[in-house]
């Protein structure tokens, strides 16, 4: 069923993501059925869906080290990830080297396999056996022990040996005589077994490794404690979500996807596995039906066993409608909303109702600050209705924000000044949004109290290390509030941003920035900064008048009564940047 319901909201140490690709796996399917009510109780209906890959979009209290726009791969409740939105409790960065669709099924079947090879000790050196091989779980234990330095050996299907051999173990077939290929295969013996298959072979694993000390099982819930051997559960760890996305950026790892389905077909995706299918299933959802959402918004499933996946949005265009043969990411632009009155609501509805009426959706949606006029919780609170998409979204602020507020308003970030340590600063808020195939950095130019701006140590120091993070061959946009050089238009550039010179020496020794992307002037400009395009969106409240343009009166800066503006950045695989101006209509 898809349908709307309540926006979740992350408490203490949780994250919200706006969901690009969710998982499902094995458990998800019985725990719809019901097949393990008495194990795991869930109260229907509910959202289902553990693991997903998404765009951290709010931050609960205390949460550090993970910045809105960043994306990210992670784990939930046992229900609640098939949506558009989903709260996690444990994640990790996912890795530029997975798809969205092998990050939504890395969550639940690395932190299964982690906790069964961890339960089993060191590996390396050792020679271990894997039970179930080829499945999501099998697969992935496969290649972390591997990369460990085991010997290992998989049991699975003669049709699928050959994926095993990819993976660096030496396949074999299950079922009898077990024992006897084994003792061809390792004369000198298996040290460790691990379990992933549930298929009643427990006390043959023992009788193989000599103890059940040397025996783990992810599955065999029932046979485990009777027969002594250890008994791994999946649990949300983000150390160990954190290993396998190292594994995962070393290339000694790469999630296994069985296939995809269409959003229509989810009852599909939820039916028991075939038996003995490598990797993992993964759904592709079309397009819901206007005016629906999946479970509280769009969402994308994916994941160890099975995965969904809804219909991809952010940086893959591969020929996706007209003209967009060859493009790589759209990203929308908009700039200076300045919530305040029902004017600067009414125009800024215009220019997101505009953006969500599109016939595809965009890679990014980025607004270069003044986000609200005077900085108050309300302007935020209504901005943030306001701009709620079902594209993603990345907001930095202006010299009209206040970074406290911004960040509880729209960050779900409860860090005040007083926790900062500095009356009347939060501290910069400056943040990371990872696309297929482009990295946005937007910098917080902002200085409390001053219209003028200026990026601070802390900030080129967090863009300097950000662009050397960026995913090989990803194109970099560096995105704040204040322009860093003069537009000739004399009422912005006396607040512009200031000491430039520091940001172009930056940029001088990180070639791989493409392009300065800016807001504050409240008119369109194309111009250059450090031999990249500076391109500057327009306003959306008003428009600037330029020094040669008719103004009654000299303290008239403004246009009221021109239409709210944006811009279109089109990138392509070369990194060549193309950018259109549009206006927006206000009526009806």
């Amino acid at each position: 069923m898809v349908e709307e319901v309540a926006e979740p909201h992350p408490g203490g140490g949780e994250i919200r993501v706006r969901v690009t690709v969710a998982g499902v796996n094995a458990v998800d399917w019985k725990v719809r059925s019901g097949a393990v009510r008495d194990v795991l109780p869930v109260e229907l209906p509910a959202i289902p869906g553990r693991d997903a890959v998404g765009v951290v979009n709010a931050t609960g209290a205390g949460v550090r080290g993970v910045r809105v726009g960043e994306r990210v791969f992670g784990l939930g409740g046992v229900t609640g990830a098939t949506a558009e939105l989903a709260v996690f409790s444990a994640w990790a960065p996912a890795p530029g080297a997975w798809s969205d669709e092998e990050a939504a099924g890395a969550g639940l079947a690395s932190v299964t396999a982690l906790g069964g090879l961890n339960a089993l000790g060191p590996l390396r050196g050792r020679t271990l056996l894997v039970e179930g091989a080829a499945g999501g779980v099998g697969s992935a234990a496969v290649e972390i022990a591997v990369a460990r330095g085991a010997t290992v050996i998989g049991t699975a299907g003669a049709r699928n040996h050959g994926f095993l051999s990819g993976l660096g173990a030496v396949p074999t077939t299950y079922g009898p005589g077990l024992a006897q290929r084994l003792a061809a295969l390792a004369p000198g013996g298996v040290d460790l077994a691990l379990d992933t298959a549930a298929s009643g072979s427990l006390a043959d694993l023992i009788a193989i490794t000599g103890d059940p000390a040397r025996v783990a099982t992810v599955a065999d819930y029932a046979n485990a404690h009777r027969l002594g051997v250890h008994l791994a559960n999946a649990e949300n760890d983000p150390a160990l979500l954190a290993e396998a996305g190292e594994l995962g950026r070393q290339g000694r790892y790469t999630p296994r996807i069985e296939r995809t389905y269409p959003l229509e077909r989810i009852a599909d995706a939820h039916a028991p596995p075939h038996a003995d299918t490598p990797g993992e299933s993964s759904w592709s959802a079309s397009e819901p039906a206007p005016g629906h959402r999946l479970a509280g918004g769009r969402s994308r499933p994916a994941c160890p066993g099975r995965s969904v996946a809804g219909q991809r949005v952010p940086g893959t265009h591969t020929g996706v409608g007209p003209g967009r043969e060859h493009t790589m990411a759209v990203i929308a632009h908009l700039s200076d909303i300045h919530i305040d009155d029902e004017r600067s609501v009414r125009r800024t509805r215009a220019v997101v109702d505009y953006l969500e009426d599109l016939p595809y959706d965009l890679d990014l949606v980025l607004v270069t600050g003044d986000v609200a006029d005077h900085g108050a919780d309300e302007e935020y609170a209504t901005a943030r209705g306001l701009l709620d998409s079902r594209h993603p979204v990345l907001v930095c602020p202006g010299n009209h924000d206040d970074r406290g507020a911004f960040r509880r308003g729209l960050l779900g970030d409860a860090t005040d000044a007083a926790d900062a340590g500095d009356a009347g600063d939060a501290g910069a808020v400056d943040q990371v949004y990872r696309g297929a195939g482009f990295t946005v950095l937007a910098c917080d130019s902002s200085v409390p109290g001053k219209p003028e701006g200026w990026l601070g140590d802390e900030t080129l120091e967090w863009l300097a290390a950000e662009v050397g993070r960026a995913p090989e061959g990803d194109a970099v946009l560096v995105a704040f509030h204040h322009p860093p050089v003069e537009l000739h238009v004399p009422y912005v550039d006396g607040i512009r941003q200031f000491d430039a010179g520091r940001l172009a020496e930056l940029a001088g020794r990180h070639p791989r920035i493409t392009a300065f992307l800016a807001g504050h002037a409240h008119t369109a400009a194309a111009t250059t900064f450090a031999g990249r395009p500076l391109l500057v969106a327009p306003g959306v409240v008003n428009t600037v008048r330029l020094p040669w343009e008719r103004q009654a009166h000299a303290d008239h800066h403004v246009h009221l009564d021109q239409p709210p503006a944006l811009a279109f950045h089109v990138l392509t695989e070369d990194h060549r940047l193309t950018t259109h101006f549009r206006t927006v209509s206000t009526e009806g």
